[in-house]
């Protein structure tokens, strides 16, 4: 992990912890950007067409695969 020395809007990452359920601003920071990075990802999935599937979610994805038979 890297450390950066930057200026953060405070009350919008008192706003934005409070959303998240953090409790420090390195927390804060590292939520938002990997909400960020997935929020991207699925964005970018939807225009091709692809299947979301979030990497907490077990199997392909493949709602079929969820059935029991």
């Amino acid at each position: 992990m890297s450390i950066a020395l930057i200026d953060i809007d405070d009350e919008a990452l008192t706003r934005a912890a409070a959303v998240l359920g953090t409790s420090t601003p390195e927390e804060t920071v590292n939520a938002a950007l990997r909400q960020m990075v997935e929020r991207a990802r699925r964005m970018s999935a939807l225009r091709v067409g692809a299947p979301v599937v979030s990497p907490d979610t077990p199997g392909s994805g493949d709602p079929r695969e969820e059935r029991e038979p």
